[in-house]
């Protein structure tokens, strides 16, 4: 990068006519309200995903470091088992947006609608992958015996969320293409709610012992993807509209 920036300054010192860059800059209240509002719902419904895995590690610790241990290896693995839906996720949100734009109502209802089952069914035979390959995917990780255990029967259990994950994740692309970010945010805050319920009430009260922490997940992801299926049929957010904002911020000149 540095090689061409300088090959690049070179050429402009020896032309006799060199481009002029102009920077033009004004403050735009609409847009940074725009960018608060639409971009902030995202930020805390990302944060809450941060947080339900902050207090499963945390209770997962009151187990020992074997079950804290297998829970931290299980969650990279759904990581990298969700990527693939993150993708879809973020090409249904330009479709969505482009559509809504052009006025096609329609046509971002079907894509949103084909993103939902599209991501749904490849999380459902990824989950049924990671079920049965539960053990053998730890196992590349560490060859403690207890701590493979511990994440076999995490990955196991959690294995049945990803359904319900992978069906959230595109419809927040519909939302988020459509610029309704706020109900996803508070479907968030809603999950969080139960998951410290769940996961405090199911361990002791039914003597489910850590698998109810794992549990706990699974309810909270199916209560969510509720939430958020209900919210796309309803189709408030086709009703959205992000209104024209012009951004004349850079422009080029060739006058000498």
């Amino acid at each position: 990068f540095l090689y061409a920036f300088r090959v690049f300054q070179k050429k402009m010192r020896l032309n006799k006519n060199p481009l002029q860059w102009k920077f033009r800059f004004k403050f735009n209240p609409l847009l940074v309200k725009t960018l608060l509002f639409i971009g902030l719902p995202v930020g805390l419904q990302f944060g809450m995903m941060g947080g339900v895995r902050m207090i499963i590690l945390r209770l997962a610790a009151d187990y020992g470091t074997d079950v804290l241990a297998a829970a931290g290896i299980g969650f990279r693995i759904l990581l990298m088992a969700v990527l693939p839906v993150v993708a879809i996720g973020i090409a249904t949100t330009t479709l969505v947006g482009q559509n809504l734009g052009a006025q096609k109502i329609d046509r971002s209802q079907k894509s949103g609608l084909l993103a939902i089952v599209l991501a749904t069914g490849l999380m459902g035979v990824l989950g049924f992958i990671t079920a049965i390959l539960a053990k053998p995917l730890m196992g590349i990780f560490t060859n403690d015996s207890k701590v493979i255990e511990f994440g076999g029967e995490f990955l196991q259990i959690i294995s049945l969320s990803l359904l319900f994950i992978g069906m959230a994740i595109a419809a927040n692309g519909v939302f988020r293409g459509a610029g309704d970010t706020t109900p996803p945010m508070l479907f968030s805050f809603v999950k969080l709610f139960f998951l410290i319920a769940l996961a405090l009430i199911l361990p002791k009260s039914l003597q489910l012992g850590v698998k109810g922490l794992w549990w706990s997940m699974v309810i909270v992801y199916f209560i969510e993807s509720v939430l958020i299926g209900g919210w796309f049929f309803v189709g408030r957010w086709k009703k959205r509209r992000v209104e024209e904002i012009k951004l004349p911020i850079i422009a080029i000149s060739t006058e000498s």
